[in-house]
C-alpha cells in the first residue's frame, strides 16, 4: 500500500487494480451523510444481471459522494453498452483532470487522483475523455467535479454484487424457513445474525450425518470444544481439551490437577504429564491423547460438540464450521457476514 502526498491510499502497483484509490478511513460514513439520505432500495440480481449483460461483470464499483451527502454507487466501464439497461439506470460519460496518476511509476508521493467531472452534454472529445458510469441514481443535474476527497473505489465489482445479492436472496428463503420467521423480519440486522449462526449450526449437525472424516473438519471441531468450555460445560461434555495454559483447570471446572479425586480421575485414565490433550472417558477418568487421538475424539462426539455450539456459537464459528463440512454447498459470497445493504456499491 502506497500513499499519495494528499493521504490517499493506492493499490499496489502490479495488481489487476493497481492504482485504485483505496477509501480513506471513515469516508462515506454515517456520520458524514445524512442518515439514509437518498438511500435507494437494493437492486434485485435480476437488474444487476441485466446491467452485466450490459458492461460485463469486470465493472469496477466507483462511489461517489454528492454535494447533498448521498453516497451513489456507481459501476465504471471503459467499453461500449452492450444492451438496455433496467428501468431507471442510467448511463453518464465523464471527463477527467489533468491530474491523475502514471500506471507506470513506482512512486506515488507526487502523484494526485484524477477529479471527475460529469458530462451532461456529451460530445466527441479529444482528451480527458473518462469512463462511463452506469448508476441507478439521476445524475442530470450534479454540477460539479468530485475531488479524490468525493470518489473512491473500493475492489468491488458488478459481479461480486450480483452473486452477493443472487445468494443473500437463497439464504433468506432458507435462513426463514428453518427458523420459522417471516422473510421480512430479516430486514432486522439483529434478528438477521442471530437467525443466521442458528441456521448455519443446524446445516451443520444435518451434514455431520453424511460427512467423512477431515482433518480439516476434525481441527475445527477440536477449536469449538475448547471455546465451548468457556461456557462451563460439565464432565459428560466428553471431548478433548489441550494442556495448555488454564486449559486443564477449565476441564476440571477450575479444581486442577492437584485436587486429590481429579489427581486420581487422572491416575485411573492413565493421563501422564506432556500429554498433547486431556479429556474425560465415559467412566469420569482424565484420560491423555495425542494429536491424531483427539482429532478422532471430536469427530466422533461431533453432534455433541454441535448441538453445543448451536447454542453458543459467534459468526465466524458457525460460517466456519459450516464451510469445512458443508463443501457441497459454496457459501463464499458470506465472507465478514457481508450483505448487500453493508455495500456501498449497491446502495
Amino acid at each position: 500500500m502506497a500513499q499519495d502526498r494528499n493521504g490517499n491510499n493506492h493499490k499496489a502497483a502490479g495488481r489487476p487494480d493497481g492504482g485504485q484509490f483505496d477509501r480513506k478511513a471513515g469516508q462515506g460514513a454515517d456520520d458524514d451523510l445524512a442518515a439514509g439520505d437518498g438511500r435507494l432500495p437494493t437492486p434485485t440480481a435480476d437488474e444487476l444481471s441485466r446491467v452485466a449483460d450490459a458492461i460485463g461483470t469486470d465493472a469496477d464499483a466507483l462511489m461517489l459522494q454528492l454535494p447533498d451527502g448521498t453516497v451513489a454507487g456507481c459501476y465504471r466501464t471503459d467499453g461500449p453498452i452492450k444492451g438496455p439497461l433496467p428501468d431507471g439506470w442510467h448511463v453518464y460519460d465523464t471527463m477527467e483532470s489533468d491530474e491523475g496518476w502514471d500506471e507506470d511509476e513506482d512512486d506515488w508521493t507526487d502523484l494526485a487522483a484524477p477529479t471527475i467531472t460529469i458530462d451532461n452534454q456529451p460530445v466527441a472529445h479529444i482528451v480527458n475523455q473518462g469512463p462511463k458510469l452506469v448508476t441507478r441514481h439521476d445524475l442530470s443535474g450534479v454540477d460539479c467535479g468530485f475531488d479524490e476527497d468525493h470518489w473512491w473505489m473500493d475492489g468491488h465489482t458488478l459481479g461480486g454484487d450480483l452473486e452477493l445479492v443472487r445468494n443473500e436472496s437463497e439464504w433468506r428463503d432458507s435462513i426463514a424457513a428453518d427458523c420459522g420467521l417471516d422473510p421480512d423480519d430479516l430486514d432486522d440486522p439483529d434478528v438477521f445474525d442471530e437467525a443466521a449462526v442458528d441456521f448455519l449450526m443446524a446445516d451443520s449437525l444435518k451434514a455431520a450425518d453424511e460427512a467423512g472424516y477431515t482433518r480439516d473438519g476434525a481441527n475445527a471441531l477440536l477449536y469449538m470444544a475448547g471455546r465451548l468450555y468457556d461456557k462451563d460445560m460439565d464432565r459428560d461434555f466428553r471431548v478433548p481439551m489441550t494442556t495448555l495454559g488454564d486449559d486443564i483447570d477449565r476441564l476440571t471446572g477450575g479444581r486442577g490437577l492437584d485436587d486429590p479425586e481429579m489427581r486420581a480421575a487422572a491416575e485411573r485414565g492413565g493421563y501422564k504429564p506432556g500429554d498433547r490433550y486431556i479429556m474425560f472417558n465415559e467412566d469420569g477418568d482424565l484420560v491423555g491423547l495425542n494429536d491424531d487421538q483427539a482429532r478422532l475424539a471430536a469427530w466422533t462426539n461431533r453432534h455433541a460438540i454441535l448441538g453445543a455450539a448451536r447454542r453458543e456459537a459467534g459468526a465466524w464459528d458457525a460460517m466456519h464450521i459450516h464451510s469445512l463440512l458443508r463443501s457441497d454447498r459454496d457459501w463464499t459470497a458470506w465472507d465478514d457476514w457481508d450483505r448487500p445493504d453493508d455495500r456501498e456499491s449497491l446502495h
